[in-house]
This record gives structure tokens, sequence and C-alpha cells, in this order.
């Protein structure tokens, strides 16, 4: 076998692996605009002015708060609010939801 084809055969391969990752990287943008446009739909506007979305991981969702009186305000609603993010954007599996005081 020429080393060229080889040679072609490894670039192929990475050319794949990189195009399935940008697919990814853009569903996985898709689905945080969506969270955020979602977020800001679904918070009251005294709520949403003192909550930042932080991350999402392993179905977790993150929240920074601007005090205790607005992470309580989340806690008590977390179980309506995962039902209601996971309703507006299908594909979305958010099964909690943590807070944090700050940035």
């Amino acid at each position: 076998m020429h080393p060229d084809i080889k040679h072609r055969d490894d670039v192929s391969q990475l050319g794949d692996l990189l195009g399935d990752m940008v697919g990814r990287f853009g569903e996985r943008h898709e689905l945080t605009v969506k969270l955020e446009q979602a977020w800001s739909e679904i918070l009251p506007a005294g709520l949403s002015e003192h909550c930042r979305l932080d991350e999402v991981s392993a179905g977790v969702l993150k929240v920074n708060v601007d005090g205790p009186g607005y992470m309580h305000e989340i806690r008590m609603c977390k179980r309506q609010l995962c039902d209601a993010l996971n309703k507006a954007v299908p594909g979305l599996k958010i099964r909690d939801i943590k807070t944090n005081i700050g940035n």
C-alpha cells in the first residue's frame, strides 16, 4: 500500500471526527440559546433580574443569584421550573436546579 493512502484515511477520519464535534457544538449552542430564552420568559421580571444561568451539566441547571432570598424563591419552585423548561425546550432534560450566590 502506498504511504499516502494511509495518510488520506487518517485525514478522512479526523475530518469526520471534527465534523461530528462541530455538529454537537451547534446542537448544544442551539439548546443553550433556547434555554436562555425560555428562562427569561418563564421567570417573573422581578426574579429574573436577580438570577443568571451559569451552566447545565448532567441534567443539573446551575443558576447564580444575587442573594439568599432569590435562592430561596428558586428552590421553592424548582420542580415547576424544571417542568416548564423541559416543556419549552424539547431535547432539554433538566432534572434539578442548583443555586449559588454570586457572579
